[in-house]
C-alpha cells in the first residue's frame, strides 16, 4: 500500500481527480460519452497537466514535472468540473453526427 501511495504521489494530482470524476460519469450513450472523451481531451491540454506530463517525461526527461497543484487534497471539486466543461455547444460539436 505504501508502494502504491508512492506512486500516486507523483503522478497529477489534477489527473488522477478528473480520472475518479470519469468513473462516476460513466453513463449514456457512445456518442455522448465520445463526444464527453473529445472535450475532456482538449481541457486535458489547455488547462490540465498532459503538457506538462510531456514536457517531464519525453522532452526535457527530467521526471519532475510541475503540476498545477501539488496535492490531490489541494484540487477542488469546480477544478474537476471545469476539465469537463465543453467549449462548443451541443448543436455545435464536431461529433454532433454521432447522434445518441
Amino acid at each position: 500500500a505504501e508502494q502504491t501511495i508512492a506512486v500516486l504521489r507523483e503522478r497529477s494530482p489534477l489527473s488522477m481527480a478528473v480520472s475518479l470524476e470519469v468513473v462516476t460519469r460513466a453513463e449514456g450513450s457512445m456518442a455522448d460519452v465520445l463526444r464527453g472523451d473529445l472535450d475532456l481531451t482538449r481541457s486535458s491540454f489547455l488547462h490540465g497537466d498532459a503538457v506538462e506530463g510531456i514536457r517531464a517525461r519525453i522532452v526535457d526527461k527530467d521526471n519532475a514535472p510541475r503540476w498545477r497543484f501539488a496535492r490531490i487534497e489541494d484540487v477542488s471539486a469546480a477544478d474537476v468540473a471545469k476539465m469537463f466543461e465543453s467549449p462548443w455547444p451541443a448543436s455545435e460539436h464536431p461529433l454532433l453526427d454521432l447522434g445518441n
